[in-house]
Order: C-alpha cells, then sequence, then structure tokens
C-alpha cells in the first residue's frame, strides 16, 4: 500500500479488520506525508514495486489518498496521482477517502462511541481531521491525535462503519479482485 501518510495503512488494516476482511498490508509510506510527496514519488514507488522479486502477480498496489476538497483547492497533486494510478490500472487501484481517512473513522460504531457522539456517515464535514481532534481533546483530555495517541484512537475501531466512501473504497478493492 502505498499512502499520504504513514498512519493510514494503520488505519484501513484497523477498519478492515471490523469487516473482518484477511489482507496483507505493507505499508511502502515513509516519511513525512501529505499529497504532494505522494504525487513525487508515487510513481517510482509503482515501479520499484513492479520489480520485486517475490511479488505475486495477484498482488494488487493499492494508493489510498485523502480528497481534501475543502481544505485544498488546488488539484495538481490529486490529477497526477489519478494520473499516475490510471498509466498502472493493470496493477494499482486508487481509493479515496472523501475529505479525510478521519471521516471514516468518525463514521466508526466503536470511534462515535468512544468519543460519546451519535454514529453516522461522516463524509460530508468540511474537516474530519480537526471534528476528531477536538472531540478527542474534549472527551479524552491526556490523548492527542498523533504518534502514541493515534494508535489508542485507532484502537477504539470496532464493527460497523457508515461512510460511503469506505464502502466505494471496498467495493473498488473487491471488483479489482484485491480483496475477497
Amino acid at each position: 500500500m502505498i499512502a499520504e501518510s504513514k498512519d493510514d495503512p494503520k488505519i484501513l488494516e484497523a477498519l478492515f479488520k471490523t469487516k473482518q476482511i484477511k489482507s496483507k498490508i505493507i505499508n511502502r509510506t515513509k516519511g513525512p506525508g501529505g499529497v504532494s510527496r505522494l504525487a513525487d514519488k508515487l510513481e517510482r514507488l509503482i515501479q520499484t514495486i513492479r520489480q520485486e522479486p517475490n511479488r505475486s502477480q495477484d498482488d494488487c498496489i493499492v494508493v489510498l489518498h485523502d480528497v481534501d476538497t475543502h481544505s485544498e483547492p488546488r488539484r495538481e497533486h490529486y490529477n497526477k496521482i489519478k494520473q499516475i494510478c490510471e498509466k498502472h490500472l493493470d496493477i494499482v487501484v486508487r481509493i479515496e477517502a472523501r475529505e479525510t481517512i478521519e471521516a471514516w473513522l468518525l463514521s466508526n460504531d466503536g470511534m462515535c462511541q468512544w468519543l460519546g457522539i451519535l454514529t453516522q456517515d461522516r463524509d460530508g464535514l468540511t474537516d474530519p481531521k480537526g471534528f476528531l481532534k477536538t472531540k478527542i481533546r474534549n472527551k479524552h483530555i491526556k490523548i492527542k491525535y498523533q504518534a502514541f495517541g493515534k494508535q489508542k484512537v485507532v484502537a477504539q475501531i470496532k464493527v460497523i462503519i457508515h461512510s460511503t466512501s469506505f464502502k466505494e473504497a471496498i467495493k473498488q478493492l473487491r471488483d479489482a479482485g484485491c480483496l475477497p
């Protein structure tokens, strides 16, 4: 998996577990995140993975990134990612979290219960990451949504995810043969 942030594959893996999806996620994202960094490194990462000798022909390369329509009006990096992925359609599946992957977290029953908020699809939030940080700060003062704190947050993921874009991502991955 190639993602915008090195934490995103961990989040996706935890979300998969709630759906009892068995997958082998190898995180290829190193260093600081960001969509511009992903756009700059994506072609080289795909080429490197393609050339790995122990890679199975059935392996998928999943590229995960946030859509960020409200926070990032400039779309050139997103367009570049899309073009690179389309060039490698035989092996690459690009999935997007509407706005940010935190919308997927905020659409999870366990997370909402932990935060004391109503469970619903949060894909429409303008700033899911900011909303999540605020709710964590209000409910769990000692936990910050970074480093070790993210592990505690991800540990709250349970059962059902109500996010439409997460369901679409699962369908894309299944249709591409990346998931059972």
